[in-house]
């Protein structure tokens, strides 16, 4: 059961309410009230694009990223915002390299005969190939007219000298030679290229040239009378002498022992 002050206080209220605006004083305790809190998510932006490759080199692994923003924090129990705010990934460098070419090749010679019109060619090739859309020349061979025009002759280099045909002394005769490498054509002159294509000089012989003995001559008669022990003898003679330096043996005589029998 109601307490009396209680029980009082309803009464007043009753009285109130009959003498007076109770629904201005309902709406005048409304407002002094708070509002209810609203609920509020977290309010994030879209991820960004991705940046650029950290390389830009053609077939080079790199990184990109990218991130996004929190506008505004959550209140009264909204979703809260996520960790992740940056995102990074792999990636390959995508920079067109084109092909690198040599240098264009010497022309050919003319593919005619003398004093007929024919063509003539250089060419290159490649080094490296294009990669990443690069490009690459497809040309990599040209031609030009050529005419077959004079030629003159063209020798070469004196060979060296050849052996001396003498062996030792002065008297020998060596060689030289020389021979056209390209004959005059097509109306070409030959002023340079005389017909002597041989040359000779007298040489000396430098290399050592030994001695020339004759043969032994037979033993000759033993020197003691019957009975006793002797010596008996052979010589030789030089044909020839040494020569630049050759060499000869000192012995021109020999002996043996010997003993007359009859």
């Amino acid at each position: 059961m109601f307490s009396a002050k209680t029980f009082t206080v309803l009464i007043l209220l009753m009285l109130f309410c009959l003498t007076s605006d109770c629904d201005a004083w309902r709406r005048r305790r409304r407002r002094r009230a708070p509002p209810p809190c609203p609920v509020k998510n977290c309010d994030i932006t879209l991820w960004s694009y991705w940046s650029y490759c950290s390389t830009d080199q053609c077939g080079q692994q790199g990184s990109q990223s990218r991130s996004r923003t929190v506008v505004s924090e959550p209140s009264c129990g909204g979703t809260e915002c996520p960790d992740n705010l940056s995102e990074t990934r792999q990636c390959s460098g995508s920079k067109a390299v084109d092909c690198k070419l040599s240098h264009w090749s010497e022309w050919s010679g003319c593919t005619t005969v003398c004093g007929v019109l024919g063509t003539q060619s250089s060419v290159r090739h490649r080094i490296t190939i294009e990669q990443c859309g690069g490009t690459c020349s497809s040309s990599l061979i040209k031609t030009r007219s050529c005419q077959q025009t004079g030629f003159d002759c063209h020798l070469s280099s004196w060979s060296e000298w050849g052996p001396c045909t003498t062996m030792c002394g002065v008297g020998g005769r060596q060689t030289s030679t020389r021979r056209r490498l390209i004959t005059e054509q097509c109306g070409g002159t030959c002023p340079e290229c005389p017909d002597n294509l041989f040359e000779t000089r007298q040489c000396y012989g430098g290399n050592p040239v030994d001695c020339e003995l004759s043969e032994w001559t037979s033993w000759s008669s033993c020197t003691t009378p019957c009975g006793a022990s002797g010596t008996q003898s052979s010589s030789r003679h030089r044909v020839l002498t040494e020569k630049c330096g050759g060499t000869c043996s000192s012995s021109l005589s020999r002996t043996r022992s010997c003993l007359q029998t009859v």
